[in-house]
């Protein structure tokens, strides 16, 4: 899980650096990678960027329970 509520401005790296570390981890045995605190339009533009499916959630804590328990 990734949160990203805290970032303020966006790049085409970032955006790249995002979307290879989702297709890297959707290479692997029930790899997950969930991103949160993303402004709603930012969530969409990526969505629609990316070549995977993305997992998002609003918060933290509505994606914890995405992940099995340890």
């Amino acid at each position: 899980m990734i949160d990203l509520s805290a970032v303020t401005h966006w790049d085409s790296t970032g955006i790249t650096a995002l979307i290879t570390a989702q297709q890297r981890v959707s290479e692997t045995p029930a790899g997950m990678l969930v991103l949160t605190g993303l402004a709603a339009e930012f969530a969409e533009r990526l969505d629609a960027l990316s070549p995977v499916p993305l997992t998002i959630r609003e918060t933290p804590d509505k994606a914890v329970h995405l992940f099995p328990p340890l």
